[in-house]
C-alpha cells in the first residue's frame, strides 16, 4: 500500500505571507527604510500592486488544482480499496457457501455409510443366528 499524500498549499501561503509582509513594511514610513528604495517606488503604483496581487492569486490557484487533484487521487485509491474489500467478501461468502455445500454432502455420505454398516451387522446377526439353527 502506498502512503498517502495531501499537499499543504506551501506556494500560496509563502507567497501571500511575502506580498502582505511587503506591503506593510512599504505602507509604513518608519520601516520603509528596511527595504530596497527602487522595491519602495515601483510598489506605490496601483498596476503594480494589483501585479503582486495576481501573481499571488496565481499561485493561490496553482495549490487549488493541486489539492483538487491529489484528492482526486486520494478518491482513485479510496474506490480501488473498496473494490477490493467487496471482492475479498465476494470470495469469502462464496467459500462459506462451499464450505456449507461440502459439508452437506459430507453428512449424507456419513448417513449412507452407517446405514450400510448397519445392515452388513444385520446380515452377519442373521447369518451368525441362521447358522446357530442349522448346526
Amino acid at each position: 500500500m502506498t502512503k498517502s499524500l495531501l499537499y499543504f498549499p506551501w506556494p500560496g501561503v509563502l507567497a501571500a505571507v511575502a506580498c502582505i509582509l511587503v506591503l506593510v513594511v512599504a505602507g509604513d514610513p518608519v520601516q520603509a527604510w528596511q527595504l530596497n528604495e527602487s522595491l519602495v517606488d515601483w510598489l506605490q503604483g496601483y498596476n503594480n500592486k494589483l501585479l503582486l496581487a495576481a501573481m499571488v492569486v496565481m499561485l493561490l490557484v496553482f495549490d487549488f488544482i493541486r489539492f483538487r487533484n491529489a484528492g482526486r487521487a486520494q478518491d482513485l485509491k479510496l474506490k480501488k480499496l473498496n473494490a477490493q474489500l467487496d471482492e475479498f467478501f465476494r470470495s469469502r461468502s462464496a467459500l462459506q457457501n462451499k464450505a456449507q455445500k461440502y459439508s452437506g454432502h459430507a453428512d449424507k455420505l456419513k448417513l449412507f455409510i452407517s446405514d450400510r454398516l448397519l445392515e452388513y451387522i444385520e446380515y452377519d446377526e442373521k447369518f451368525l443366528h441362521f447358522k446357530g439353527i442349522a448346526s
